[in-house]
């Protein structure tokens, strides 16, 4: 805006300077004449002086134009560079996150040392294969399938045949062994 404003005062200025009024033919002196010449000279230093001083207002206006197109593009160019860089990472932070909050990792390692402990079998007498759920974690019997399921800490604990049973709640005592049947009713 600034740079604009000035080209158009410095055209003005320009016009200005080379607009000459024509001379009237009058007397032939050789006084008159002398100050006609004096006249044009000064009107040339005049117009010297403002080509000069507009030969200055475009170079400082080529130059606000260099510094523009160098450091201020070059550094907005660069900051853009470095924003997309800065979305990259946090999509790829959004993702991992997101990957994260879905899997599921679950770990059993058993009851520690010194805690009385007992077994549980899972005996499938029915038809189909059957999920029997303890302490809400599954465990799949094929049909006429067995399975022993040992070191499990003693007390009350609930299970459920999916689809067959509802929960129930039990005790299985230390040292003893506790029998889930699936059979045909």
């Amino acid at each position: 805006m600034r740079s604009t404003w000035r080209l158009i005062g410095l055209s003005a200025v320009l016009a200005g300077a080379l607009t000459a009024s024509h001379a009237i033919a009058g007397e032939d002196s050789d006084t008159s004449k002398a100050g006609d010449i004096a006249a044009l000279n000064e009107r040339l230093n005049r117009a010297n002086g403002t080509i000069q001083a507009l030969k200055l207002e475009i170079k400082d206006l080529r130059e606000d134009l260099n510094f523009e197109r160098t450091v201020k593009i070059a550094s907005l160019e660069h900051d853009m560079r470095e924003l997309r860089q800065e979305m990259v990472k946090m999509t790829e932070e959004l993702t991992r996150l997101r990957t994260a909050a879905n899997a599921r990792t679950s770990y059993y390692a058993g009851p520690g040392p010194n805690v009385p402990t007992g077994i549980i079998n899972l005996h499938n007498t029915w038809v189909e294969p059957v999920t029997i759920t303890i302490n809400n974690r599954p465990y799949d019997v094929p049909a006429g399938g067995k399975l022993s399921l040992s070191n499990q800490p003693a007390g009350e604990f609930v299970y459920e045949v999916l689809g067959i049973q509802t929960p129930v709640r039990r005790t299985l005592l230390a040292n003893k062994t506790f029998d889930i049947n699936v059979y045909s009713r």
